[in-house]
């Protein structure tokens, strides 16, 4: 991923390398980082990786439910892919909805997903890449995608018609 920045197809990288936790939280539209207590830099990365640092997000119970970054972009992408890399404590517990990509045509300054309704096709779309709970199975179990969409299904019915619509795993 050296140098991935400067590659005109790339929207958007972040390697948590440059500077202090308040320059990266001035690179993201917006942060959630309660009592300045659940984000922070380690000096861990993936084994090869040309960098050096990596970024904390830490839950703690009774306190915050961890932290988050939320990137808007600018309008006029048909396609964005998104690369990560995760590394989970052995002891984290289930995390739902994880990872998020979404558009929405009135986009607010943060992420508003509109749980529970079933949005129009041509104002927004979120999905989720979301972990899934097994049983004896240490985090992240397994992947899949919580997908909010047009012609998503409800839970009320087997014909996917009904009033209320939670993500839709795929």
């Amino acid at each position: 991923d050296r140098g991935i920045e400067k590659d005109p197809a790339v929207v958007f990288a972040e390697d948590f390398e440059s500077g202090a936790l308040e320059d990266l939280l001035q690179r993201w539209t917006s942060s959630n980082n309660k009592d300045r207590r659940v984000l922070s830099y380690v000096t861990d990365s993936v084994p090869g990786s040309a960098g050096k640092r990596s970024l904390l997000i830490t839950g703690t119970k009774g306190h915050d439910e961890g932290g988050d970054l939320w990137k808007r972009l600018s309008r006029g992408y048909d396609q964005l892919y998104a690369r990560f890399y995760v590394k989970f404590a052995e002891d984290a517990p289930y995390v739902h909805h994880f990872v998020a990509l979404g558009a929405q045509r009135d986009s607010m300054p943060y992420p508003n997903p509109q749980a529970g309704s079933r949005p129009d096709g041509d104002k927004q779309f979120y999905v989720y890449m979301d972990l899934g709970r097994r049983e004896g199975i240490n985090p992240p179990g397994h992947w899949f995608l919580y997908t909010y969409w047009s012609r998503m299904r409800s839970f009320e019915s087997m014909e996917g018609e009904g009033k209320t619509f939670w993500g839709n795993p795929f």
